[in-house]
């Protein structure tokens, strides 16, 4: 059966798709959470930065690969859907027959993209975005951020791969709390909307400290993530853990987890309680509770911060990657 393209291009097509595209992202290759439509719809929602110029592949009822892109205003170069917030960046193409829609894909990309560049900052390794280049898209790559990463040991020995000397921080961050009374519990669905915002506050307290800004300081930011994290919790893929000192909040995690991979996307914590060392407690919580579920990578996300190499992490090379298209003889001559 022949592949059929749809080109979507408004909000409600957008929503219109949302149950093929939850298939799809579990039938693809190297799917991410961050092509979930529980993350890319609701981020289009709250920001909607351009134009939507997104490319459904379908066969017969099935769709069996998605170019999530929007048109920016500024620039009209085409960009991928959650971009900023998203730490990977791809397309979702279905497994079964995956080169021959691949090409089809390309072909569609390099028709509604003219002379202007599809731009994907941040793509893995594995990103099936990396193999579209071949008859009419030509590909530049640099390298792009760096993505830290553990591998996790079984869930008997979970923190094996991590160093001797944060081991030993763990355990003594852990007596701390203990002493003081302090427990780790994990957030319920319901409970988001209680517990992002004050995690928020915890969380841009700290980046402001530290001289950047934080996530709550872009108002689209909060309602975003109240929308997605909330889907996402719901689809079981959300890991979110709360920590309480003396009754009172002291720091939370926000993470994911899929196939084999937990991912830690972002948290904070009280200064007041920096010698019970919540972000230690939180993150070995997180990477025991990941091992149990079957995670085999402790994936910490964009950026080289020296507390992710602490835990023995070792760098994974994102890639900055620019499409443009491959212009025949007839077309510069026409």
């Amino acid at each position: 059966m022949s592949v059929e393209a749809q080109t979507i291009d408004t909000a409600e097509a957008l929503n219109a798709i949302s149950a093929a595209w939850r298939d799809l992202w579990r039938r693809a290759r190297a799917a991410t959470i961050f092509q979930h439509p529980d993350w890319l719809i609701p981020w289009w929602r709250h920001f909607a930065p351009g134009e939507l110029a997104s490319i459904a592949l379908w066969r017969g009822d099935n769709l069996v690969g998605l170019a999530p892109l929007y048109r920016e205003e500024a620039t009209r170069r085409l960009l991928p859907l959650g971009i900023s917030l998203s730490d990977y960046l791809d397309v979702l193409i279905a497994k079964e027959d995956s080169a021959s829609i691949l090409r089809e894909m390309e072909r569609r990309i390099a028709q509604i993209s003219c002379a202007s560049e599809i731009c994907f900052p941040d793509v893995a390794p594995d990103a099936m975005v990396l193999r579209l280049a071949a008859n009419e898209l030509v590909d530049s790559k640099s390298p792009g951020q760096l993505a830290p990463e553990l591998a996790l040991g079984a869930a008997d020995n979970p923190l094996k791969n991590v160093p001797a000397h944060q081991r030993q921080n763990l355990r003594t961050a852990e007596n701390r709390g203990r002493r003081r009374g302090c427990m780790i519990r994990e957030v319920k669905p319901e409970e988001l909307t209680s517990f992002l915002p004050a995690l928020l506050q915890l969380h841009s307290a700290r980046r402001r400290e530290l001289g950047d800004a934080g996530l709550a300081d872009d108002p689209r930011v909060p309602p975003f993530f109240a929308d997605a994290f909330g889907k996402l919790s719901h689809a079981g893929l959300l890991r979110a853990y709360s920590l309480s000192c003396e009754e009172r909040f002291i720091g939370g995690y926000v993470g994911f987890l899929h196939a084999d991979r937990a991912c830690y996307y972002f948290g904070g914590f009280d200064p007041a309680f920096s010698f019970e060392s919540p972000g230690t407690v939180l993150i070995g919580h997180a990477m025991r509770r990941a091992a149990a579920e079957g995670a085999q990578k402790f994936d910490f996300l964009r950026g080289g911060e020296p507390y992710k190499y602490a835990w023995g992490a070792r760098d994974r090379q994102l890639l900055s990657v620019t499409l443009t298209r491959q212009f025949s003889h007839a077309d510069l001559i026409s």
